[in-house]
């Protein structure tokens, strides 16, 4: 099963708020946001309404597959 997969249905839905990533990552929202500060996590984000910021799980399962190869 692939990481969109397993994210899909843990979620049952297409995008991720930063709280979900950063659980799924192990690090805190605050640390996320410095990851994203310093491009250190090339994942697209959208922030449609001024609110939430929100990541596409496909984008997010693709960075994880992406990690799996280089580790």
């Amino acid at each position: 099963m692939s990481y969109f997969d397993l994210l899909y249905s843990k979620y049952k839905k297409v995008t991720m708020t930063k709280k979900e990533v950063a659980e799924q990552l192990g690090v805190s929202v605050r640390t996320l946001d410095r990851m994203i500060e310093n491009n250190d996590l090339p994942i697209a984000s959208a922030n449609p309404t001024g609110g939430k910021v929100l990541f596409p799980i496909r984008s997010f399962a693709n960075y994880l597959e992406a990690m799996d190869k280089v580790a």
